[in-house]
């Protein structure tokens, strides 16, 4: 069998009617789980909200010992309905989990964020061109489109256990303590 399958002094090297490479590929962009990121690190995040829409953000405040963090909500309008776009993230104009963040002296009082907290296990840490939000930033751009990591972002929220009796489990409202911005 040896001779049949090897080319001769090569040291058992197959020929290449015998090689077989792999042809299975991933259509799909496998994203980090914001578990595993140290909880000093302020990561860009998507999750799923009830309706299995996307929900994007910046964390601003990671609570491991509560398994949440607190974010800055952002939206891409077009991720949905332009997949094969970037995923070009723009602040939250206002939603129904808005919560205002307090004044602070080193943030401009007319500025007004949406906040929300998240579950970390059940967020995904979302790759950009933008790691910090300034007080002029007005668009972040994802290195992704939501065609890359949709499949990897249900595959991973569809393999977590859900109390589906209790769907808000996973996205609350609540007020974040005051907080920079820039850092």
């Amino acid at each position: 069998i040896q001779q049949a399958t090897t080319i001769p002094d090569t040291n058992n090297r197959l020929l290449a009617q015998f090689i077989c490479t792999s042809t299975i590929e991933s259509s799909f962009y496998e994203l980090a789980p914001c578990i595993s990121s140290p909880p000093t690190t302020k990561n860009w995040i998507v999750t799923l909200d009830d309706y299995g829409s996307p929900i994007f953000g910046k964390q601003l405040l990671v609570q491991a010992s509560r398994g949440t963090c607190s974010i800055v909500h952002w939206v891409s309008p077009d991720c949905e309905s332009s997949p094969g776009d970037l995923i070009r993230l723009t602040p939250c104009p206002g939603c129904a989990a808005h919560v205002p963040l307090p004044p602070s002296k080193k943030r401009n009082a007319d500025l007004t964020l949406c906040t929300l907290t998240v579950s970390l296990q059940h967020s995904l840490i979302l790759p950009t061109t933008n790691e910090r939000i300034r007080h002029n930033t007005s668009e972040v751009t994802s290195t992704f489109t939501w065609a890359d990591i949709e499949d990897g972002v249900r595959l991973y929220y569809s393999r977590l256990d859900f109390d589906f009796d209790s769907p808000s489990n996973d996205i609350f409202e609540t007020a974040a303590p005051p907080i920079t911005i820039e850092s």
